[in-house]
């Protein structure tokens, strides 16, 4: 600390230790915590990041006083005068999410617990209504709200819309309750309304067609508003019951121009497909795989469209969800992932606990997303029916972690270097050791 900046409320001194990787700390009493009104600018807080050439936040630190640093920060690099921005995640628990409509480009560099810096863990909000004898908060919108608040390692709310947030929504009234519960919005997740039976965007009534389009604009609208900027769509009625039923042409031209339209309107919101190959409303999805979901990428061809991969869906379309993650990843498509898991029996989907019924490929996953630096918002989309959902979420997000600290001990124990020559034996030898604790 300068000795012109004398009103900063501590110093912080970091020793490194000569027998580990970690370092010992002593900080002043009040560095962390006693941060007058108005030190910003009493400091000359502008000129010190005008001037600096890295900036060094840390988990420990009022969020006020970081994301007023990270505002300021993100507004010089647009104008080309920002300096390296490196965010520590050591120390104090929990995510690191950036401040609303900050680009997650503005960190260059994240050290520490690095699995906690994703851009925040979200769960389905709709499994709040469930166990409602284990909860006081109102079964609705608000009371889901509050009652995910208090699941520890739960950052995110994914709103479903037009059900929880609409054009009806008082928003104010939801980001107060956001405020209060601790958390923010991930995303905006469209659900079609039932009179769209027959099709949204691949309905073939123009007028329905354009009705599914504005819903889906809409979406884009309110999630800006919530300070999420990004909205997943999942259709459970754009596909088709019966062969030789549809014009398969048809239906996906349909789907490429509604989602040109509605990127083009919005280009500032990501969108993304969330692709489910079957469900009891659509026997055939228009878009049912992986690789299906790519081609429509390229069809669309906007920078802002992209794909969420759900766990469960991919199971359920036959494929391994790591490599259908390695697939989108690659192209840059990546743009979300809800995580669950389930047996798949007849199609089914199960949405249970993370890595509860395939551990390894749940493992394998979370590798892909280390491999390509994910960092998106991890969320969980579960159906803790008959569990206690604040649990359930909890145990989410610690599988997660944990799984993300397995990946990073088996690149160091050589994964990278057995799997690129196949080598099987070598492969279960270090997830013996890692994830079993089991050695020869």
């Amino acid at each position: 600390v300068s000795p012109t900046t004398p009103t900063l409320p501590g110093i912080g001194i970091v020793i490194p230790s000569t027998t580990t990787k970690d370092v010992e700390t002593i900080v002043s009493k009040g560095a962390n915590s006693l941060w007058p009104e108005g030190w910003a600018e009493e400091v000359g807080l502008q000129g010190m990041l005008e001037g600096a050439g890295i900036v060094l936040l840390q988990r420990e630190v009022p969020d006020s006083v970081n994301d007023m640093v990270i505002r300021r920060v993100s507004d010089l690099k647009i104008r080309g005068k920002g300096p390296v921005l490196v965010v520590d995640l050591g120390g104090k628990g929990g995510g690191f999410t950036l401040p609303d409509g900050v680009g997650r480009d503005t960190v260059d560099w994240v050290t520490g617990n690095e699995g906690s810096f994703m851009g925040g863990f979200g769960s389905r909000l709709n499994s709040m209504k469930d166990r409602r004898d284990l909860t006081s908060h109102g079964d609705d919108v608000v009371g889901w709200i509050r009652r995910m608040g208090e699941c520890d390692g739960v950052d995110l709310i994914d709103f479903n819309s037009p059900q929880h947030v609409g054009e009806e929504t008082d928003l104010e009234i939801i980001k107060k309750e956001m405020r209060g519960a601790g958390l923010k919005a991930g995303a905006v997740c469209l659900r079609y309304p039932k009179t769209m039976i027959r099709g949204a965007l691949t309905n073939p009534d123009p007028v329905i067609r354009k009705e599914a389009v504005r819903l889906t604009k809409d979406a884009c609208r309110i999630a800006k508003e919530l300070g999420c900027q990004e909205v997943v769509v999942w259709s459970a009625y754009d596909g088709y019951d019966y062969t030789i039923a549809c014009d398969y042409g048809k239906l996906w031209d349909w789907v490429v121009e509604g989602f040109k339209e509605v990127c083009d309107e919005h280009p500032d919101v990501k969108v993304s497909l969330e692709f489910k190959p079957t469900d009891e409303n659509t026997r055939f999805f228009i878009v049912p795989s992986t690789g299906a979901a790519l081609n429509l990428c390229r069809d669309v061809d906007r920078d802002n469209f992209g794909l969420t991969l759900d766990f469960g869906h991919c199971l359920m379309a036959g494929e391994n969800p790591a490599q259908s993650a390695f697939m989108a990843a690659r192209e840059g498509k990546l743009f979300g992932i809800q995580l669950n898991d389930g047996y798949s029996r007849l199609a089914a989907e199960d949405g249970m606990m993370f890595g509860s019924v395939h551990p390894l490929m749940s493992l394998e996953f979370v590798m892909v997303l280390r491999q390509f630096d994910y960092r998106g918002h991890v969320y969980f989309d579960t159906f803790p029916h008959n569990e206690d959902p604040k649990l359930e979420a909890e145990r989410n997000v610690k599988v997660f972690k944990r799984m993300w600290e397995w990946g990073r001990e088996m690149e160091e124990r050589g994964i990278k270097g057995a799997r690129e020559s196949m080598d099987v034996m070598k492969v279960m030898k270090i997830v013996d050791k890692v994830v079993y604790g089991k050695s020869d």
